[in-house]
């Protein structure tokens, strides 16, 4: 192991001839040859560092520091209020242009049909998203091609919540690895022990594979010729390798020497939660998708769970979502929620013998139709 500043790397230069153990005879060419898993590294030799002790190769999340302030309900908010409900001309217009966009859809029950009743409700969608910081440390490592290193002996490291780091947006998903300072250090290449290569795995160090075409006989299958693949010799240079039956190291690109140093990694993200409250037929989904009036909306680092709206359920669960989004191993950097309200209208008619509905929903007016008389690819000749 080396601390010092100015610990220079090995340098790759030339691949030498492998002269190490191999086997007596040439192997077979093997097309699905896979280099060995690399010698798994230890901590063998590397300096505890202060405040981080307990840490390995694999990256544990740690519990931020407490949030200390006290989360208070705004001083005011706006009542909310209920949208306005549509016209039969309106709700007839509506189904006109859904039955439009559909081909197979006949266009007489559109213009026949007889309102009996237009139901006016709203939905309701409570949105809630937190966005939190976790961070992880671990120790890693990569090639020391030489240069300053920022070890231990320029001072303590700091803490992993200590380092400063601000996300590109707010609740935007991102990671960001970083080193920390104080922390570097050298060690010699695990996986080949300094040496900066190891044995082929194709050709297991011989520098050459038994020729495929004549099997290692050096001659053709069909006569005494000499076998032109291998020029007799019934072997071929091993093109992994290129005859050398060494390779470099992938662990230290055959520097020789490692670069160890605990990494910081920060996950920034966004977790969101939504509930519905809708009464008739029409599917949730169709409620998140459709344009509704944003009714309500607060972005504060601690949102207040809301206690004034008239429909009791999203008050139920605003404190619900907000107490769920509670993470002991991530810290809030901030909250947002917001009530949406989309006007929804059961539309009941009749038509011929038939009585149906449909469901008109959406501040664009979107159409949820599924019972509608005529869907069959017959109704498109019926106009």
């Amino acid at each position: 192991m080396d601390n010092s500043n100015s610990a220079e790397g090995g340098q790759t230069g030339e691949v030498p001839k492998y002269a190490g153990d191999m086997p007596d005879e040439d192997v077979d060419h093997n097309p699905d040859a896979a280099p060995p898993e690399p010698t798994a590294p230890t901590l063998d030799g590397l300096s505890p560092i202060p405040g981080y002790q307990n840490i390995g190769f694999s990256g544990d999340f740690l519990p931020p520091p407490p949030f200390e302030d006290v989360v208070q309900p705004p001083e005011e908010r706006k009542d909310i209020t209920n949208l306005s409900v549509i016209s039969e001309d309106e709700a007839r217009q509506a189904l006109r242009l859904y039955v439009g966009e559909n081909c197979c859809f006949g266009k007489k029950p559109v213009e026949e049909l007889t309102f009996t009743e237009l139901q006016s409700s709203n939905a309701f969608h409570y949105e809630l998203d937190t966005y939190t910081e976790a961070r992880s440390t671990e120790w890693t490592f990569v090639p020391y091609t030489g240069g300053p290193l920022d070890g231990p002996e320029n001072g303590p490291a700091p803490g992993p919540w200590d380092i400063p780091a601000q996300c590109k947006k707010l609740f935007k998903d991102e990671k960001r690895e970083s080193e920390v300072p104080h922390t570097a250090t050298t060690k010699p290449c695990h996986n080949c022990f300094a040496v900066g290569f190891i044995r082929c795995w194709h050709c297991q160090g011989r520098g050459q594979n038994r020729c495929t075409s004549c099997s290692g006989s050096g001659k053709r299958m069909d006569d005494e010729e000499a076998c032109p693949f291998c020029n007799g010799t019934g072997k071929r240079d091993c093109l992994t390798c290129h005859s050398k039956g060494n390779v470099i190291c992938k662990i230290c690109q055959g520097h020789r020497i490692l670069k160890y140093f605990i990494q910081l990694t920060i996950k920034w993200h966004k977790h969101d939660d939504n509930h519905i409250v809708e009464r008739t037929s029409l599917p949730d989904k169709l409620v998140k998708k459709v344009e509704g009036q944003t009714a309500f909306e607060e972005t504060y680092p601690r949102v207040y769970p809301i206690q004034h709206f008239a429909e009791q359920e999203i008050n139920n669960a605003s404190a619900s979502l907000i107490s769920k989004h509670q993470y002991s191993m991530e810290r809030i950097l901030m909250q947002r929620h917001r009530v949406r309200i989309v006007p929804v209208t059961v539309c009941r008619y009749k038509w011929e013998d038939t009585d149906s509905d449909f469901i008109v929903y959406g501040l664009d007016k979107k159409v949820h139709a599924p019972d509608y008389p005529q869907q069959s690819c017959f109704g498109c000749s019926v106009l």
